[in-house]
C-alpha cells in the first residue's frame, strides 16, 4: 500500500465508507453499448448511496464518472478518480473538464506527488489503489474488435 495519498477535492464532505464504494472500470475504446452499460451501472450505484471509483481515463472510466456526477444529486461524494499522475494534473487532457467537475463534487486521489507525470507502470499502481478502495469491482469490456 502507498505511504500516503494526495487528495484533491472537498474532504469536508467526508471520505465514503469503503463498504459502499464500487470500482467501475474497463476499456478505453469502448462501444456505445459498453458506455451505456457503464453509465447505467454507475448511476444506479450512486442513487443507492454508493460511490463510484474509477481511473479518469477515456472510455468506460470517463462514462462511469460522468454518470455518477449526473446521478449524484445530494450524494456527498458521488465519484472518486484515482490518477496515474500527480493529483494536480488533469490527465488525459481531453478529460480536463470532467476531472475538474470530479474535483468540485467528488475527489481525485493519487499516490504520487504533485507534478508527477503518468508513466506506463503508474497505471498498474493506480489500478491496485482503485481495487483497494472498492468493496466490489465491475469490469465493462464491450469494445470494438475486428472480425476476421
Amino acid at each position: 500500500m502507498p505511504l500516503c495519498l494526495w487528495v484533491r477535492g472537498d474532504l469536508s464532505r467526508g471520505m465514503p465508507v469503503l463498504n459502499t464504494t464500487a470500482a467501475v472500470v474497463g476499456s478505453r475504446d469502448s462501444t456505445g453499448y459498453g458506455a451505456s452499460v457503464a453509465g447505467d451501472l454507475a448511476a444506479g450505484l450512486v442513487t443507492r448511496g454508493w460511490t463510484v471509483v474509477s481511473g479518469g481515463a477515456y472510455g468506460i472510466d470517463a462514462q462511469a464518472h460522468r454518470a455518477a456526477l449526473a446521478a449524484g444529486g445530494a450524494h456527498a461524494t458521488p465519484t472518486i478518480a484515482v490518477m496515474a499522475c500527480g493529483a494536480d494534473r488533469y490527465y488525459p487532457a481531453g478529460n480536463e473538464d470532467l476531472l475538474r467537475e470530479v474535483v468540485r463534487r467528488g475527489l481525485i486521489l493519487s499516490e504520487v506527488p504533485p507534478g508527477s507525470s503518468p508513466t506506463r507502470w503508474r497505471f498498474l499502481q493506480r489500478n491496485r489503489i482503485i481495487a483497494a478502495l472498492s468493496a466490489v469491482t465491475v469490469v465493462v469490456e464491450a469494445r470494438w474488435r475486428s472480425v476476421p
